[in-house]
């Protein structure tokens, strides 16, 4: 399953140069509206009672939800009302899901709200950090399951990206000046689509990074493609370095392409979905 995008990018087991400070709360207890007052109108979205977890990371906020089509249709009717310089939606493949800090629990979720501020939100401001870290809310929509695409009623005022958009718009981020966005960006790409081999092989060229903390999140990031696992296991091979800690990654990614079977199954699926989603996107352009 594949977790939020951003949950991973920020999360306190990501390989990050400084310590993550981060917060979680379960269920649908309501939130207090004074930690959100840069985005008004956003209570309705982050208290609507289909919540079951929200995890906060150095300003990187995300709020997971269970429901059906007609509840994220309201959901998406309330998230069009906030008050931002734009609001995106965002069409994934389902299965979607999350887990808590110390891994003992894991959610399904059908959408997810993501809001950036504190640290997190200091990223958007970096060279080529705003691909990668939008500072405006995003709604990500996991299409499938109890969510039926062609159900779906996106509002008019609002931005609507797939994966193939992101896909584009993450790789700004590996060229930037700062270290930190560039590892930062492997990670995410990731987890953006796991049986893409494109994404592999544009993390893979990461490892020749100058940087070794950027070579190191290139090369964490690469054990997620087990579906193109010989060719991730040889671009790691061939790094040649005298940094133990670089070594001891590329073995244990090693290890791990090579002890996850291979979901093609799962990739059939995702692959059908995102064709499914971009034929709805087409209609919607040219219905406009």
């Amino acid at each position: 399953m594949f977790r939020g995008i951003l949950i991973l990018a920020m999360s306190l087991t990501s390989m990050n140069q400084t310590l993550a400070l981060g917060t979680e709360t379960f269920g649908n207890t309501p939130l207090a509206d004074a930690n959100f007052g840069d985005w008004p109108n956003v209570m309705p979205v982050i208290n609507d009672t289909h919540r079951v977890y929200h995890s906060w990371v150095n300003g990187n906020e995300n709020f997971f939800f269970q429901g059906d089509t007609e509840s994220l249709n309201v959901a998406l009717k309330t998230f069009a009302a906030i008050k931002a310089e734009k609001r995106t939606v965002i069409l994934r493949p389902a299965p979607g899901s999350v887990s808590s800090f110390k891994q003992d629990k894991t959610f399904v979720i059908n959408w997810q709200l993501h809001l950036l501020g504190g640290i997190a939100k200091h990223m958007s401001t970096r060279d080529q950090g705003s691909y990668v870290w939008d500072p405006n809310p995003e709604l990500i929509v996991y299409v499938g399951g109890t969510i039926v695409l062609d159900k779906i009623e996106i509002p008019e005022n609002v931005d609507v990206l797939q994966v193939a958009d992101l896909k584009q718009r993450y790789a700004n981020g590996l060229n930037s000046t700062h270290t930190d966005v560039r590892g930062w960006t492997c990670g995410i790409i990731a987890a953006l689509d796991q049986y893409d081999e494109s994404s592999m092989q544009t993390i893979a060229k990461v490892l020749n990074d100058k940087d070794n903390w950027v070579k190191l999140n290139a090369a964490g990031a690469l054990s997620e493609f087990s579906t193109h696992r010989t060719e991730a296991a040889k671009a790691l091979q061939a790094v040649c370095t005298d940094d133990d800690q670089l070594k001891e990654r590329i073995q244990s990614s090693i290890q791990k392409l090579n002890g996850t079977a291979l979901p093609f199954a799962g990739r059939e699926t995702h692959q059908m979905q995102l064709n499914a989603i971009s034929r709805f996107l087409e209609a919607r352009h040219a219905a406009e």
